[in-house]
Parts: C-alpha cells; sequence; structure tokens
C-alpha cells in the first residue's frame, strides 16, 4: 500500500509528553488548539531538550523535514512538517529548538501505538524503538514506509489526506526561525 509514497526527505519522530506538569505538552496543542499568528509552533529549549542525541538530531533538521508526532502513552498521533531548520534557543546554546508548521498537518483518527510499532519488523530497527530516551528522533525511509503502512490499516479513510501531505514537496513556506510561538 505504501508505493505511493514517494521519497518524503527526512523523517523525525518527535516525542511529547504531558506527564511532568511543570514542562509537559500534549500534541493536541497543535492538533487542535487554536491558530498561532506566524503559521508555525516553538519546539523545544534548553529546559527541555536535554538528551544529546535529541540534540544532534535537532542540528540535522530542515525546513519541511516531516514529523511524525509522538504522544507518549498514546503513540504517533499525527504528521506535520517543519517551518524551520533545527537552531539554538540561545546564542551560545547547544540546538535545542525547531518550529513546527501549523499547515499542512494531520492529525490520526487512530493512533499508531508503541506496543504495534515494536511488532513491525523494519520498525524494531528504528531509533526510538532501540533507544527510548529523548525527543527526537531519526526515522530511515524504509523504517517509515513500514510505519505508515500500518498508519494507512489504522485510518484507511484519510489515506489520501496523509498521502498529500507526505508527498508535498519538502520546502515550507513558513520559513521561521524563531518566534515567540511555544509548544510548552
Amino acid at each position: 500500500m505504501a508505493t505511493d509514497v514517494k521519497t518524503v526527505g527526512r523523517v523525525w519522530l518527535v516525542v511529547a509528553s504531558d506527564r511532568d506538569p511543570s514542562h509537559g505538552w500534549h500534541w493536541r496543542g497543535l492538533f487542535l488548539g487554536p491558530s498561532l499568528a506566524g503559521g508555525y509552533m516553538r519546539w523545544g529549549g534548553s529546559d527541555w531538550i536535554r538528551s544529546p542525541l535529541s540534540r544532534r538530531r535537532i542540528s540535522e533538521m530542515a525546513q519541511g523535514d516531516l514529523v511524525l508526532a509522538y504522544q507518549a502513552g498514546e503513540g504517533i498521533v499525527g504528521l506535520a512538517r517543519l517551518a524551520s531548520d533545527g537552531y539554538s534557543s540561545s546564542v551560545a546554546g547547544e540546538f535545542d529548538s525547531f518550529n513546527i508548521a501549523l499547515s499542512p498537518k494531520i492529525r490520526l483518527d487512530c493512533p499508531l501505538p508503541f506496543r504495534v510499532m515494536s511488532d513491525i519488523p523494519l520498525a524494531r530497527r528504528c531509533e526510538f524503538v532501540r533507544v527510548k530516551r529523548g525527543t527526537v528522533f531519526q526515522v530511515t525511509f524504509s523504517e517509515f514506509r513500514a510505519l505508515v503502512e500500518v498508519i494507512f490499516l489504522l485510518n484507511v479513510n484519510r489515506i489520501d489526506e496523509i498521502l498529500r501531505l507526505i508527498n508535498a514537496p519538502h520546502r515550507t513556506d513558513a520559513g521561521a526561525q524563531d518566534g515567540p510561538q511555544s509548544a510548552s
């Protein structure tokens, strides 16, 4: 079924968790929240991104890359695009922030839970499945294709919409490198 998926550029799995009320966040803030000025939502910051692997991955992020929105305790709940390259939230700091475009984005009707992800042979190789600690993980094209096949099965009525987002041009027009919108 995923044969309709073209080369998508880089894919990142970004984890949100609202377990800690002091700095937690839920993806519903992006998918169901009010529209924000500027067309993007700022993610991260030095108090949020602590994992060396996540900081390295953020340094590799580029505007237009695809994001698999993973909510702790629920699974992959949606897809979106980056509105910026990864950047540092402070002048001399490490890479710890990026902006997510408010459009296009898709909130899945049926999330792909971790227990199902970890049963998909190709997905078992995903950084996220192997490492489990951090916020930002790289997903290879073959891993992505395996995941999206199951996402299609769980969201049959949204396949065309999902394909449009996946196969859209890789660079967005939002272009925001920094901004006040925060996902905290």
